[in-house]
């Protein structure tokens, strides 16, 4: 809850940011955290626009559905983010 804000994150192919606002769009550029994946690694992600954002208090996500870390070698990991906001990993 810092700020007393939403927060969320959006994934692209090779990072993702971290970000304070009801939407990546309307987000205040000044507190991004862009985590930059290593050569290796891509992201896909069955989220629309590859966002989610969870809410100020409750914390409940706008979007749910799975992200997917794909190493360069075929392995991946994929991470479900369900309709209350639980991340669950395989």
């Amino acid at each position: 809850r810092y700020q007393k804000q939403s927060h969320g994150v959006k994934f692209e192919t090779y990072r993702y940011t971290l970000y304070m606002g009801s939407s990546y769009i309307s987000r205040q550029v000044g507190y991004d955290k862009t985590v930059v994946l290593d050569g290796s690694l891509s992201l896909t992600s069955t989220l629309i626009d590859g966002d989610v954002n969870f809410a100020k208090g409750t914390g409940m996500p706008n979007n749910k559905g799975f992200v997917t870390l794909t190493h360069a070698t075929g392995d991946n990991k994929q991470i479900l983010i369900n309709e209350i906001g639980r991340i669950e990993s395989n």
